[in-house]
């Protein structure tokens, strides 16, 4: 099911995928975002804050304040990722097969 909902959003947004950002609860571990490298076949990258809905609130609490002048800049500032989960093709092509 993720497969195909990478191909839905490809499809419709005429663009293909080059990565994928996890956020949120199942981010917090290990294995997930390797489960989605395997089934997906490309980088997951995992914000070093991992709570993004929270995260986001403060940028734009930032950008209310004056702290931050734009999106673009508070983002930039605020920003980061953990290093990112590189699928492994073997992994990726059994997924395919199933």
């Amino acid at each position: 099911m993720l497969f195909g909902h990478l191909k839905v959003i490809e499809e419709v947004t005429r663009r293909r995928c080059d990565q994928v950002i996890l956020s949120g609860g199942a981010s917090k571990g290990k294995l997930w975002p390797r489960i989605m490298a395997g089934v997906l076949g490309l980088p997951v990258k995992v914000p070093a804050v991992k709570e993004s809905t929270a995260l986001g609130s403060a940028i734009f609490a930032g950008i209310g304040a004056g702290i931050y002048p734009d999106l673009e800049t508070a983002t930039r500032n605020v920003v980061s990722f953990d290093p990112a989960v590189d699928p492994d093709p073997e992994v990726h092509s059994l997924y395919v097969d199933l």
